[in-house]
């Protein structure tokens, strides 16, 4: 595994916001024992809400102030639970080729992914975390393993979680185009590569302090 980090560049991609710039050292060291502490607020919808949003999606037709109070509430609301289910169902296939590779994946990557409530806190219409997952090995490393399981909405990079089967792990992002394979190529784009955290904890982390802030901005 160190010879392959010896060969990536480290750093850390926002999701979103190419300005978003926070120092994280305090919040990484702070909660890097339990990285869910830091996650973005619970919210739920209001009775009020839930009713107004039922009943302007009936409507054939938006006008600007109701879209954007449509994809607001949306997000707060949650995923539906079609979507969740998939997502645990495809996990799941993980988990049985993980066993059979002799492969102990992070507790709290298990945790972050099985997790519906823990899923819909992250409410950001850039990203999205991938219903569809696949096992590949990494090229020229038959002892190292991805698994894709984050994207940007719009197709261009995928967060990989890389690991060996001594369970030393890191958080890769690729930057390419999203196909129903999530073909990993890596001496073609080994330029635009990037560890972007150094364990699961802190990618939680990471993330977190990133959605919290662009659910700021947006608020404002």
């Amino acid at each position: 595994m160190e010879e392959l980090i010896n060969q990536i560049s480290k750093k850390w991609i926002s999701f979103g916001n190419d300005n978003l710039k926070f120092e994280t050292k305090f919040w990484i060291e702070k909660y890097k024992n339990n990285p869910f502490e830091v996650l973005p607020e619970d919210k739920s919808l209001t009775n009020e809400e839930y009713r107004w949003l039922k009943a302007i999606e009936n409507k054939e037709e938006w006008n600007g102030e109701e879209y954007s109070k449509i994809h607001k509430l949306r997000l707060r609301k949650g995923l539906l639970k079609s979507i969740h289910e998939l997502r645990r169902k495809n996990f799941q296939k993980i988990l049985d080729e993980c066993k059979n590779e002799s492969l102990t994946l992070p507790k709290n990557f298990v945790e972050l992914i099985m997790n519906d409530k823990i899923i819909d806190r992250f409410r950001c219409q850039w990203s999205e975390f991938i219903n569809f997952h696949k096992l590949i090995k990494f090229p020229n490393y038959n002892s190292i393993f991805l698994i894709p399981f984050h994207q940007d909405t719009q197709g261009g990079c995928v967060w990989f979680l890389v690991i060996d089967r001594k369970g030393n792990h890191f958080v890769l992002n690729y930057p390419t185009s999203v196909s129903t394979d999530y073909v990993f190529e890596f001496e073609k784009y080994k330029q635009d590569i990037f560890i972007c955290a150094e364990n699961i904890n802190e990618f939680i982390i990471r993330m977190s302090i990133d959605f919290k802030m662009i659910e700021q901005e947006n608020e404002t």
